[in-house]
């Protein structure tokens, strides 16, 4: 038995209590109007991202893409990565093959927590009138290690400084390589200021343009400028998405496989529109819920639907689901740590008020239910309700947390990688 649906969570009975909270880089700027930068010129033959032979192609709808040259660098990438997660906005980024060397793990994070990677030769040579043997190893060998890292096709290159002519953007579609060039540009590398930053981008928004944007060392405006700036783009109805084979996810069916003593649970013609991200089963081991990134719950077999927040505007993605003792009720988390109660389960706290310098990853009851404790990125633990702190993991160190598990005796793991 399936049953199926994505109505808004607080609507009827009052059954389901959504919390809601702000998580982001605190800014403190004044913002005050500012005239928007030139927009860059495109280089000969180079093509602007509705153009591009892609899901974005020819589409006039309010889209913009976000990109980040120059990069990976250990300080900068992962503090805009920490921001766009809490966010849920998907970028494009295009590295240097001397630093994805470098920093292979900075790589296959980026690929990992669903950007795109893609080339930017390797030292930020000039293509026009480049030789065969320097083509070779500033283009060829970028993307080769690129994707060894990824998994994934390299699709576009932006050539440095965007410097570019009909010969080179021919040259690189011999190879399948889209020349890749920008509409908006801030000039974050000039450190102008966060506000003016975001100001440029918001300003200079059109359908289907193409924002510049670095991730080195030197532009240490940039993370703190994003958190205004994707605010400010979905204030004016605009949505960030990626770009160079990055285009936005279809519907995809969810595939459930039991092993051992657990049952089969059908998933009939279920279609997804998020990225599922986390799934329970009830007391009875009869049913199981699936939570998506974009708030919607989907109950199988004998599992009853409590409430969603699939229709609700979430400023960023949900990121874990856990369920009451009884089956009867289950909590949803979202990256900026917003608390979902549905059911049974009672809305016991989030982190409202405070400032997290990563976004949250996952949530844990306690065996009780009356308690559970949300996990993020940097291993800082929050607990609530009769749920003890036990202790965390955000002492350093380079890991980076990914989920987090109760133990049935009232303790915690918190699961982790950090580079090999």
């Amino acid at each position: 038995m399936l049953r199926l649906r994505r109505e808004p969570s607080f609507s009827g009975a009052g059954r389901a209590r959504p919390h809601r909270f702000v998580l982001g880089v605190l800014v403190v700027a004044v913002v005050v109007p500012v005239a928007p930068a030139p927009t860059a010129a495109l280089g000969p033959g180079a093509q602007r991202v509705a153009d591009l032979p892609s899901s974005l192609s020819g589409r006039t709808d309010p889209v913009v893409a976000l990109t980040f040259d120059d990069g990976p660098d250990p300080v900068t990438t992962p503090q805009i990565l920490e921001v766009l997660a809490s966010r849920g906005a998907k970028a494009t980024f295009f590295v240097l093959g001397a630093l994805a060397a470098r920093h292979p793990d900075l790589i296959r994070r980026i690929a990992s927590e669903g950007h795109v990677v893609a080339g930017h030769t390797w030292n930020h040579a000039r293509l026009p009138g480049m030789g065969e043997a320097a083509f070779r190893a500033e283009v060829l060998a970028t993307n080769a290690l690129l994707a060894s890292l990824t998994g994934v096709p390299v699709r576009c290159v932006r050539p440095p400084e965007g410097v570019s002519d009909a010969a080179t953007v021919a040259r690189l579609a011999t190879h399948g390589l889209t020349t890749m060039q920008w509409s908006i540009d801030p000039r974050d590398w000039l450190l102008p200021g966060a506000a003016t930053i975001a100001n440029r981008v918001i300003d200079g928004l059109h359908p289907g343009a193409v924002v510049v944007l670095h991730d080195r060392r030197t532009a240490h405006q940039t993370p703190v400028a994003l958190v205004p700036m994707l605010d400010g783009i979905a204030a004016r109805g605009y949505r960030p998405v990626p770009i160079c084979g990055g285009g936005e996810r279809g519907p995809a069916r969810p595939e459930v496989i039991a092993f051992g003593p657990a049952n089969p649970v059908p998933t009939g013609e279920v279609l997804v529109r998020g990225p599922v991200v986390s799934g329970v089963s009830t007391s009875a081991n009869a049913g199981l819920r699936l939570a998506t990134a974009d708030g919607g719950v989907f109950a199988l077999g004998e599992a009853s639907f409590l409430g969603s927040a699939g229709s609700l505007p979430l400023r960023s993605p949900v990121v874990g689901l856990a369920a009451t003792p009884s089956g009867d009720g289950y909590w949803l988390v979202a990256a900026d740590g917003g608390v979902f109660a549905f059911g049974d389960a009672r809305f016991l706290g989030s982190t409202g008020g405070l400032v997290l310098r990563s976004p949250v990853v996952g949530l844990a009851a306690t065996p009780s239910g009356d308690g559970y404790w949300l996990v993020a990125a940097d291993g800082g633990v929050f607990a609530f309700g009769d749920a003890p702190f036990l202790g965390s993991a955000a002492d350093g160190g380079g890991r980076r947390v990914v989920g987090l598990a109760a133990s049935p005796t009232g303790g915690y793991w918190l699961v982790a990688e950090r580079p090999a």
